[in-house]
């Protein structure tokens, strides 16, 4: 409420903008490549 009185209005936080245009690709070879990445790490 503070800020409503400074401002005059309400604040915009950044939780406020959460896109609903948001996608999450899942790439196979990327998965193949970290887990031999990995694999090599532990030998």
């Amino acid at each position: 409420i503070p800020f409503e009185m400074m401002y005059g209005r309400a604040p915009v936080l950044p939780f406020d903008y959460q896109g609903d245009n948001v996608t999450i690709q899942y790439d196979d070879e990327h998965v193949k490549k970290l887990n031999q990445f990995l694999t090599k790490l532990n030998e």
